[in-house]
């Protein structure tokens, strides 16, 4: 009799890994879109392996990785040794049809596990240990779980997304609409939703509502303007104030400027005075206390100077399960680069930009982003940056859910509004845009509300501006 070949696609295999090998970014999806067994070639159950255990544990995969991983764990000879590796690697130029390929795979997987499930049904019929309608219904419920796990969930139903399956709380809609009616009725102001996070600004966030699961928020600016430190400033608000771990990639600056940054807003003491060491025993008491403090935080800094997206991706996916973060700050954008070159930047930008929205949605946290403007937005009459100002500005625009421009106009004219920073919301996409004042203290790395600034000179208790006299307010 003529063996009958099982259904399988050992040239889709063979291209998903060599795309991997070529492009890692794709080695999170591929982990979650199939597993060791949907691979019909023993060599490539074994390649899959090792592509899994290195991701938890490597930033990045190439060749000689992967060979190396192989052999120590004495598999190499069995996948046909390096000279197979560097062949599925010789594949990768087809990875934009990688989709394709998966998709193949796991029909062909599924066909193979309904195969085996007709083969034992068959046996099971002879013979079965229960009534002929138990029987049924117990072999329908196998045969629906084999087409489940072949290709996963398709969406969820209206009635899903209402009975609450597509929010981290499981909390029907209508009862979290409730909640918020009977809170507003009672309170007389609407109630802020629980899953989003507050930068703790409140005028800004009376327009943002918050940092929302998911949304990749971008904080944009020209050179000078404060966005790292504004950015700080909202980690510092986070991680110190309300002990929310945020984990911080940090390609410019590095870990003990970002430190003294922070030390400098905590004790109110100036960062040029800690940097000298110029501190009298007043301050250095502040200074040391706020030392104190931030070590019990919990914020985790990357300060790797050059990275790619797909580095980016694994870090910040085992940032999460080490430390369970709920924010990641990404200073800056265009300091990454795309997991293949190309070019054209604009291309190269928009693979950053869907990567990092990607990532939102996958770890299911808000990604803050920091973004430079082209230069010619220097070179504009009307300083004030608008979204068509950002580098390579398309698919930023397009990707991000939230846009906030961060300008202080005494940047360009020392007389114009001294002290004043806008955080101008330019987009916002399930919400209102609009500004917000916040006054900047360059010397104590800090942003402050601005209504809490007019509330204290109108009080004259003011430890920022103490000559500042209530004439002067509407200078700052």
């Amino acid at each position: 009799m003529t063996k009958i070949k099982l259904p399988a696609s050992v040239e889709s295999e063979r291209l998903i890994l060599g795309s991997v090998l070529e492009s890692d970014d794709l080695l999170g999806a591929l982990t979650q879109q199939l597993t060791e067994d949907d691979f019909y070639h023993e060599s490539h159950r074994i390649i899959f392996r090792a592509l899994k255990s290195l991701g938890k544990t490597k930033d990045t995969i190439d060749v000689h990785i992967i060979t190396e991983k192989l052999k120590a764990d004495g598999q190499l000879e069995k996948i046909g040794g390096d000279e197979y590796i560097r062949e599925l690697f010789q594949l990768s130029m087809h990875f934009h049809l990688y989709d394709d390929y998966v998709e193949t795979v796991k029909e062909n997987s599924v066909l193979r596990k309904l195969i085996s499930f007709g083969q034992i049904l068959m046996k099971e019929c002879y013979n079965p240990k229960e009534s002929i309608s138990q029987f049924i219904d117990q072999k329908q419920i196998e045969f629906l779980s084999l087409t489940n796990v072949g290709f996963g969930k398709c969406g969820l139903t209206v009635q899903e997304v209402l009975d609450g399956e597509a929010n981290d709380a499981n909390i029907p809609i209508i009862d979290r609409f409730t909640e918020m009616q009977e809170y507003f009725k009672k309170n007389g102001k609407v109630k802020t939703d629980p899953s989003l996070i507050p930068s703790c600004y409140p005028d800004l966030d009376k327009i943002i509502e918050g940092f929302g699961n998911g949304q990749l928020i971008l904080i944009a600016g020209n050179t000078g303007m404060g966005k790292t430190t504004f950015a700080l400033n909202i980690i510092y608000n986070l991680a110190v104030t309300h002990n929310l771990p945020v984990g911080l990639f940090s390609l410019e600056m590095t870990s003990e400027e970002i430190l003294f940054k922070l030390i400098s807003k905590d004790s109110s003491v100036p960062l040029k005075q800690i940097t000298s060491g110029m501190v009298d025993a007043d301050e250095y008491t502040k200074v040391y206390g706020s030392i104190k403090s931030l070590e019990k935080k919990s914020l985790i800094i990357d300060e790797t100077s050059s990275m790619t997206i797909s580095t980016l991706r694994m870090r910040a996916r085992r940032m999460k399960e080490m430390h369970g973060i709920k924010m990641i700050v990404i200073d800056y954008l265009q300091l990454l680069s795309g997991s293949t070159r190309s070019e054209n930047r604009n291309v190269e930008v928009g693979q950053i930009s869907r990567g990092l929205k990607t990532l939102a949605k996958e770890l299911r946290i808000p990604i803050i982003a920091l973004a430079q403007l082209s230069r010619k937005a220097k070179d504009k009459e009307n300083k004030r940056p608008l979204l068509s100002d950002l580098r390579e500005s398309g698919s930023l625009e397009q990707d991000a859910d939230k846009v906030l421009f961060v300008h202080r106009p005494e940047y360009f004219d020392a007389h114009d509004k001294p002290g004043q920073a806008e955080i101008m919301v330019s987009k916002n996409r399930q919400g209102e845009t609009g500004f917000c004042k916040l006054v900047f203290m360059g010397h104590l790395s800090s942003f402050v509300n601005y209504s809490n600034i007019e509330e204290d000179i109108k009080n004259d208790d003011n430890p920022y501006f103490p000559n500042i006299k209530e004439r002067e307010i509407h200078s700052i």
